[in-house]
């Protein structure tokens, strides 16, 4: 038996080489990560590290993908992000919501939200 629990990572704050436009080509700009993850842990009174999916390795995983290539569309970095948490079978349902700030003058962000589930 197991129960499920929603870990999250609020703003985790990126340089990003992302962007379709020659502005944004040769540069890294900042860019913003919200992830919320519905998580199946198991059902006892001592649960240990290994029971349940570390925030922080879901962290540096953002972290290295973001930091592997130039992505010309935050669709296809979070398309990545999310293949990423969901090859943790523990990790049933992820929500990622990428934001760029810096792009539209008058905006506070713009960007995407995208989800992804097991099976």
């Amino acid at each position: 038996m197991s129960q499920r629990i929603t870990i999250f990572i609020d703003q985790l704050t990126l340089e990003a080489a992302v962007g379709v436009f020659d502005f944004e080509k040769g540069k890294t700009q900042k860019l913003i990560a919200s992830l919320r993850a519905e998580v199946d842990i198991p059902l006892k009174e001592d649960l240990h590290h290994s029971d349940v999916v570390c925030y922080d390795t879901v962290a540096k995983g953002i972290r290295a993908i973001v930091q592997s290539q130039h992505f010309e569309l935050l669709e296809t970095l979070g398309r990545k992000i999310v293949d990423y948490c969901l090859a943790d079978v523990r990790i049933k349902q992820v929500t990622l919501k990428l934001e760029k700030p810096d792009i539209i003058d008058d905006a506070h962000s713009v960007g995407i939200e995208i989800s992804g589930q097991q099976g």
